[in-house]
């Protein structure tokens, strides 16, 4: 079975499962989709209470990756910066200002942002993110937060990966989840790798209900 047939049978259960007939939007949608919505809420809301000591009123902040976009959207309640997204698919739920690319180099100048921001993103690149990481120094004046998760042994892996291909099929079946994990020394390998000088590394945990060993690191271009 090709892939587009995988992603589209992967699509037909995930409306089947997630939303009402005929009108995804209605208030009847199933009880698991308003469960999920609320996971997702309560996520964000953790994210943002965790970055913003690492921000300043006024700052621009890019949302490289952004997805639904509520995580840029809780931050601009707890502090008053100016973010935007970029992604390379639509899958917003949020008014801020989103940026469509194809990958590659963004359509924004060098060092267009204070801070750009990079949530639980890499491990979706095939090149486990290093072409993404390059771009965000590119666009950064001061700062890079990076989201991420690690594992440090066999069994962390095989969890991580699960946890993974199971929140995403959720939340949107046509994010691409390959898996590019890397333990905390090959993360930092990889900073040495592209001269991100690591300013701090946060241990945090963004969803309620999943134990899952996930990083914030706070990066200089």
């Amino acid at each position: 079975m090709t892939a587009a047939a995988n992603r589209g049978i992967s699509r037909f259960i995930h409306r089947a499962m997630f939303s009402a007939p005929g009108d995804e939007d209605r208030p009847s949608r199933n009880l698991l989709q308003r469960a999920f919505e609320s996971l997702e809420h309560r996520r964000a809301v953790r994210i943002a209470r965790r970055l913003r000591k690492h921000l300043r009123p006024g700052d621009t902040v890019l949302d490289l990756g952004c997805g639904s976009l509520r995580v840029a959207a809780e931050i601009e309640k707890k502090v008053p910066v100016r973010a935007v997204g970029l992604e390379t698919m639509v899958h917003r739920r949020s008014a801020i200002p989103l940026v469509l690319f194809a990958g590659g180099q963004a359509p924004f100048k060098d060092r267009s942002f204070d801070c750009v921001l990079i949530g639980f993103v890499l491990h979706h690149c095939l090149d486990g993110g290093i072409e993404v990481l390059r771009e965000a120094r590119r666009l950064a004046r001061e700062k890079i937060l990076l989201l991420e998760d690690r594992y440090d042994n066999a069994f962390e892996r095989v969890i991580t990966r699960l946890a993974d291909r199971t929140l995403n099929w959720m939340e949107n079946p046509d994010t691409p989840t390959p898996c590019r994990f890397r333990s905390s020394e090959q993360w930092q390998a990889l900073f040495r790798r592209l001269e991100l000088r690591l300013v701090a590394t946060e241990t945090m945990r963004t969803t309620p209900v999943l134990e899952t060993r996930q990083l914030l690191f706070v990066l200089k271009p």
